[in-house]
């Protein structure tokens, strides 16, 4: 019995620093936070992707509703 005790406080106490370790690595897409002390913020490529995704292409996408059939999809 004792045995049993001893391995659930084992788990209880692994699952409380994955929890820890969970509640830290939620983040915004493309926020990297500090990668070896070092934090960079959002790189230029992921600033850019993201301006040509928000002007060309969605452009693009609400005309090709508009046209729909072929160009649609």
């Amino acid at each position: 019995m004792a045995e049993m005790q001893g391995l659930m406080e084992r788990l209880e106490r692994a699952v409380g620093r994955l929890e820890l370790l969970s509640a830290g690595s939620h983040r915004p897409p493309g926020d990297c936070g500090e990668v070896n002390g070092v934090n960079g913020g959002v790189a230029p490529s992921v600033e850019a992707f993201d301006k040509l995704m928000n002007s060309m292409v969605a452009e693009f996408l609400k005309k090709s509703r508009i046209l729909a059939g072929d160009v649609e999809t």
